[in-house]
């Protein structure tokens, strides 16, 4: 049975059929996987642009927030969406973020933009 040419052309086929599956769900899955990152990262960078546009500073005095941010998450405890400026002699912060502080790298880049995913 096994020698019949039908039957070796079909597990072939099938074997075959397998492999391109399979092939096809890992390189899907990377694409999306970097697609989300690319994404999360640009909402971070835009979010961002919005907290500095709605900051103020005045010579020798901290900054601090000006306007109210539109994402409701900014505002809700615990949330996991947290934004903290650093002034000299004080700090602004979220809400969400509550009575936490966000430790920053020292090794930061020189473009003074820190995400953290």
């Amino acid at each position: 049975m096994l020698r019949s040419l039908r039957w070796r052309l079909f597990l072939g086929g099938a074997a075959a059929m397998l492999a391109a599956v399979v092939v096809a769900w890992l390189f899907m899955g990377l694409l999306f996987t970097r697609h989300l990152e690319r994404r999360l990262a640009d909402e971070m960078e835009r979010d961002g642009v919005r907290l500095v546009a709605a900051l103020a500073a005045t010579d020798g005095q901290p900054p601090n927030l000006q306007a109210a941010l539109s994402d409701p998450r900014l505002s809700t405890p615990a949330s996991g969406f947290y934004w903290q400026v650093r002034g000299v002699g004080r700090d602004d912060r979220s809400r969400s973020l509550w009575d936490q502080d966000i430790d920053v790298a020292t090794n930061a880049p020189s473009d003074g933009w820190h995400l953290h995913t």
